[in-house]
């Protein structure tokens, strides 16, 4: 799920992907990641500045390139932005694989115990079946607050208790979308030392709250593909790698998981090199997902361009990691349109997806473009 700033801003920032082929139905419907922004007519998409593409928009897209290469290329969807036409109309045209995690964590899910609220998904599930869409719903458990439910992590409830707690949860969830969602990330970031204090599960079970949720996922639709994501893994050297090994090498034993999911919130001062991360993908014996990603510019120096143009390498880059890697199954941007970003509220350069404010493509989109040639 996009990710989160260190847990010390997540009460500040809000911040809320996965894929691989469903009968089409991707977190969010999640807590809102910015105020409702107003729409205003928009100009049709122009490239902003990009380099010479032997096609254009509308005549190659991201979507009907990556279907050649058999992969899925996603983005997240939020419903705040469903009253944008020209938003709508590049998710449809650019993308078949919706990430559903707006409205989908289960603090927005079920914010009072036992009433739940499923018409923000229930409106993205209807936009990707209509444009012919896979889903992916991001994320069932994601421990910690704000992700979860203040009745949930201030309960006081035993292990018994959070047992059946989670498994009411996860089962009224995945039944309601059998048929339309056909990826799971069933948990996202399990805690590292420095965050178990946050965990309300971890506090009672250690880690094999994990292996039960997957557990029961597994039992109440044995057809879904159950992924496992973290944040901060997608290079051996990254401070989550060893847990996610960790952690997959026991689910895929007990035969638990069909996937792994990268978050790729980078830094564009600190990007890892195409060749780690596709060492990283191929040390799972497992399919890998890039669940999220965009690349945050805020802390490049030189001209717009210039900073344009080294985005767009880290994109080129990392799509090029997943699609040589042999293992790699979707790729899918935390949305479209910088002002949608939820790193907009962190900075106002930060710039961080292949299109403007105006949703306009950047340079980054045409290097997509060119890297699924």
């Amino acid at each position: 799920m996009r990710k989160r700033m260190p847990l010390i801003l997540t009460t500040v920032i809000l911040l809320i992907s996965c894929g691989v082929v469903v009968q089409p139905t991707a977190t969010p419907p999640a807590p809102a990641l910015a105020a409702t922004p107003t729409f205003a007519l928009i100009p049709s998409a122009t490239a902003t500045m990009p380099p010479t593409p032997t096609e254009t928009p509308g005549v190659a897209t991201l979507r009907l390139l990556a279907e050649k290469k058999n992969i899925q290329v996603g983005t997240y969807l939020n419903r705040q932005w469903f009253n944008d036409p020209l938003w709508r109309e590049i998710v449809a045209r650019e993308f078949d694989l919706a990430v559903i995690s707006s409205g989908f964590l289960w603090d927005a899910m079920e914010s009072t115990r036992g009433q739940f609220d499923f018409s923000p998904v229930d409106e993205q599930v209807a936009f990707a079946q209509s444009n012919n869409m896979a889903i992916c719903g991001h994320a069932l458990l994601l421990a910690q607050l704000p992700y979860i439910p203040d009745w949930l992590a201030h309960g006081g409830f035993s292990k018994n208790e959070l047992s059946e707690i989670l498994r009411n949860f996860i089962v009224q969830v995945m039944s309601r979308y059998k048929g339309k969602i056909g990826t799971y990330i069933v948990v996202e970031d399990a805690p590292l030392p420095a965050d178990m204090q946050y965990d309300v599960f971890y506090q009672k079970f250690g880690y094999d709250y994990v292996d039960l949720a997957f557990q029961i996922a597994r039992e109440t639709d044995s057809s879904a593909i159950l992924i496992y994501n973290a944040w901060d893994d997608e290079t051996a050297d990254r401070p989550a790698s060893q847990l996610t090994h960790q952690i997959v090498e026991r689910l895929q034993s007990k035969g638990l998981i069909d996937g792994v999911g990268f978050e790729m919130h980078i830094d564009a001062t600190d990007a890892p090199s195409k060749e780690a991360v596709i060492a990283e993908m191929r040390s799972y014996s497992l399919p890998v997902h890039v669940t999220e990603i965009d690349v945050d510019i805020r802390g490049l120096s030189g001209t717009r361009e210039e900073r344009y143009a080294e985005q767009a390498r880290i994109y080129g880059d990392m799509l090029s990691a997943c699609l040589e890697s042999g293992v790699c199954q979707s790729f899918s941007l935390w949305g479209i349109g910088d002002k949608y970003s939820w790193l907009r509220r962190a900075s106002p350069i930060a710039d961080p997806t292949p299109f403007d404010d105006n949703l306009n493509p950047k340079p980054a989109y045409f290097t997509l473009l060119d890297a699924l040639r």
